[in-house]
């Protein structure tokens, strides 16, 4: 006002100019502090008002001239001091609101300022006082930002507190507290100011590592008074995403981008305080694609300057993504839920929280729980999905719902439906379609090298959760070995190249196997790793796409049946002199270590003969029934050999005439031990027949078979037919292979049954004592082979009336099953039972 009074009254034009722009000058600086302006006001308005005041007292005792070009009235009325006295009131009022009741801003100029800017409360309290944690310690870098904006370089644009732009935590969250964890961990390391300290939340599409990271973002408030922000990096460069922050930290809505974003880096790093340290804060860069847009986010620079734009100082950085590693990143592996996790997820969609009790339905018990968790290998989406149709169906029970979900094709999980998109989906959107169970899948199997992918190939034709990964590792090693196709020569279907990278050898099988253990897709079923089991879900979608694509996998059952039928020589070995130990190998039955194998081999025996490769499944049953059959596992041996006059020509193509023979013959020991005489008879008359026709009368063949089909005629009764059998066979045995070889041993062992059955007890004890005798050159003196032949001779002494020696048979029979058998096998029962029956005392 006086510059004003002043313009008017003085007479000189430039005098007048220069008081104009000073103040314009003056009103504009007060204008951008709030304090400044009605301080000032308030201090001219008084002024103004006791001037005013004062002037008719003056004129009362002065003369003012009334001539000249600066001539003015002064009326003696009070109202102008009123006036000015009251406005001067008002701005002290204003002033006294703005220091006491509004929010502080800080100008990049100087001092606080008031620029704009909305804060989101995100539901959690900031305590932004204090710091807990580890903080920064270290010389403080100063930068210089120069991007064309009027703000000072290096200095913070306006900041609220603690700002926040995250989704509002949802009550179906599922807490996973060891996840967030080990994302502050660490995100704790490092202390120098100039350290970008960052985690990577690790996984492929469906694990919820975005849930997990907002989750961690909400459970650790208190960690972050500078404020916690959200970002989705899917289709914005680094400039564009932190510029798109200015809302909440206060930059001016007008500021480019390059502007923005350098304002938003300064706000997140924050000012160090007195010692040096700065508030923390924390940016989630949600769904970095790879390691390659990680790079280009770390060069990517402040507009004009050599400064990277990422934060740092006291700003941590959380990553999200489907990458194996992100450089300069701590990786943090988001796997499935497990059964506890799953458990509450379903409790929290059956019973939402803040819902009327009318809308809540019972949660399923942690059987059902347990078992379609285990159906979807717990990937989070699916099981969010599960418990969102089940919540939004109240006709379908949790029961019922199991029950069909194992044969629900993946392109039909709830997921599929929009209602369940809509229940999945955060901040009122459904959930996307590319982030559904099917397509985060698909994109994780294509994301897969072509090893890791072979390996998943060969594991879903394998039995599920009985992937053995030494099976893996020799498949892979035998494609890999396999040599590239000749020119204009078919290609091999198998053949594998691993990639290399230069001046490093190609990685190895084995790496192949354990990095797919560390991405959580082949995982360990046993505790010493040998048994793995393919997620449930992958397993499913690569045989649901192999039959929808009409894809030709013969090559691939192949080479696990050849795999399957080389486990031979591991299990059942070879003498010193190499020859092939055959299935009486005491290390197959007695070696523990070598019997991990045996249920895989028969599970993929199994599906061999399903799939119709009844050829390579017969190379492998044709032994492995055998082994089993004198585990005492009859029906497992039996799906081995499920032999037929129709499957007679492959066998016969891929085994030979005397293995299909040798085949007829192992299927009848196995249907004699299960009570099927008839059946046994037949298959080893089949066996008799195929060898006829291709070997002499005497051929060492015919002695396996005469000496089966005896110990069937003496299960029927035929005790005549049973002994010209047996004594048939002894004699082809002891002239192609001598008289101490062990198979004489269970001959004679048979010859001696028959004999005690027609009343012929000192012949049966002179064969039992000599197969004893031709064992103990060959086995060690607990093979459970002893326990038939201690058993049979205590049978034998017990009708000759000798109860001792037939008691201390029983016991060697005993103690010998007993070291290998438990109490419920068999053969242990059986042997307790004969014991007991002779009166034999404990």
């Amino acid at each position: 006002m006086a510059i004003a009074a002043a313009i008017y009254l003085i007479p000189w034009w430039p005098v007048r100019g220069l008081l104009l722009v000073g103040a314009i000058v003056f009103v504009v600086v007060m204008l951008r502090d709030r304090a400044l302006f009605f301080m000032n006001s308030a201090l001219m308005c008084f002024g103004a008002a006791a001037a005013s005041g004062s002037i008719p007292t003056i004129k009362s005792r002065v003369d003012i001239a009334e001539t000249g070009s600066g001539r003015f009235d002064v009326l003696n009325s009070p109202w102008p001091a009123i006036v000015l006295a009251s406005v001067g009131g008002i701005a002290v009022v204003c002033e006294l609101v703005h220091r006491l009741g509004w929010p502080e801003r800080h100008s990049p100029a100087r001092g606080p300022s008031a620029l704009p800017g909305p804060v989101t409360n995100c539901n959690a309290p900031i305590k932004a006082t204090t710091q807990q944690g580890p903080v920064n310690t270290g010389p403080v870098q100063h930068q210089t930002i120069n991007y064309g904006a009027p703000a000072p370089s290096g200095s913070a644009p306006a900041k609220p507190t603690s700002p926040c732009n995250l989704p509002p935590r949802s009550p179906t969250f599922v807490p996973r507290q060891n996840i967030t964890r080990m994302i502050h961990d660490a995100l704790r390391g490092g202390t120098h100011t100039g350290a970008l300290r960052q985690a990577a939340a690790r996984a492929y599409g469906g694990c919820g590592k975005t849930v997990a990271a907002i989750l961690y973002a909400h459970e650790y408030a208190e960690q972050y008074p500078g404020g916690r922000l959200f970002l989705s990096m899917e289709r914005q460069d680094l400039t564009t995403a932190l510029a798109s922050l200015g809302r909440h930290l206060g930059v001016p809505a007008d500021a480019k981008d390059e502007e923005a974003a350098a304002m938003v880096k300064a706000a997140l790093e924050g000012a160090p305080n007195s010692v040096g340290t700065h508030p923390a804060s924390l940016l989630i860069l949600d769904n970095i694609i790879d390691a390659a847009q990680w790079n280009a986010i770390l060069e990517t620079k402040v507009y004009g300057t050599s400064d990277p734009l990422i934060p740092r100082g006291g700003c941590r950085v959380l990553i999200t993504t489907r990458a194996e590693s992100i450089p300069q990143a701590a990786t943090v592996p988001v796997g499935r839920l497990t059964p506890e996790e799953a458990r509450e997820v379903y409790r929290r969609f059956a019973k939402p929280e803040g819902a009327p009790a009318s809308q809540h339905r019972d949660a399923p018990s942690d059987a059902t729980a347990d078992a379609i968790t285990s159906l979807l290998g717990g990937l989070a989406v699916a099981v969010a999905a599960v418990a969102a149709l089940l919540k939004l169906r109240t006709d379908l029970t949790w029961d019922g719902y199991a029950t069909t979900l194992r044969d629900t094709p993946i392109i039909e999980l709830p997921d599929a439906s929009r209602e369940v998109r809509a229940e999945l989906g955060q901040g009122g959107t459904a959930l996307d379609e590319h982030r559904r169970t099917l397509h985060v899948i698909d994109a994780a199997l294509g994301s897969l090298p072509a090893p890791e992918r072979r390996a998943v190939d060969y594991a879903a034709l394998l039995p599920e959760d009985l992937v053995p990964a030494p099976w893996l590792v020799w498949m892979l090693e035998a494609d890999a070995a396999r040599p590239p196709a000749k020119h204009g020569g078919p290609p091999d279907p198998l053949q594998l190249e691993f990639p290399k990278k230069p001046g490093q050898p190609p990685m190895s099988a084995a790496a192949v196997v354990a990095h797919l253990d560390t991405l959580d897709v082949l995982t360990p079923k046993t505790e010493d790793g040998k048994i793995l089991g393919l997620h449930r879900l992958w397993h499913s979608r690569v045989n649901e796409r192999a039959r929808d694509e009409r894809r030709d996998r013969t090559p691939l059952l192949r080479a696990i049946a050849a795999c399957a039928a080389a486990r031979r020589a591991t299990i059942i070995g070879t003498n010193p002199d190499g020859a092939d130990r055959g299935v009486n190998n005491p290390a197959a039955l007695t070696d523990q270590s070598l019997r991990w194998e045996l249920t895989p081999l028969a599970e993929t025996c199994k599906g061999l003969w399903a799939a119709g490769h009844s050829g390579p499944a017969a190379g492998v049953g044709v032994w492995l029934a055998s082994v089993l059959q004198d585990l005492g596992r009859f029906a497992e041996a039996a799906t081995c050999l499920p032999l037929s006059p129709q499957t007679d020509a492959a066998v016969e193509a891929a085994i030979g005439r005397k293995n299909l023979a040798i085949a007829y013959s192992n299927l009848a020991a196995i249907q004699q031990a299960q009570g099927d005489l008839p059946g046994a008879r037949a298959s080893t008359e089949k066996a008799i027949a195929i060898e006829s026709k291709h070997f002499a009368p005497d051929h060492p063949t015919f002695a396996t078979s005469y000496s089966n089909l005896a110990t069937i005629q003496l299960d029927q009764g035929d005790l005549p037919g049973a002994r010209a059998s047996m004594e048939k066979a002894i004699a082809i045995a002891e002239k192609h292979l001598g008289a101490e070889h062990p198979n004489l041993a269970t001959m004679r062992s048979n010859l001696a049954t028959i004999q005690q059955a027609q009343g012929d007890l000192p012949g049966a004890r002179a064969s039992t004592e000599k197969a004893i005798a031709i064992k103990s050159k060959h086995f060690a003196p607990d093979h459970p082979t002893f326990a038939t032949s201690y058993k049979n001779l205590a049978h034998i002494c017990l009708a000759e009336g000798d109860r001792d020696a037939a008691c201390a048979n029983f016991k060697k029979a005993l103690d010998v099953l007993l070291k290998h058998f438990g109490e419920d096998h068999p053969r242990v029962k059986i042997t307790r039972a004969s014991r007991e029956a002779a009166g034999c005392t404990p």
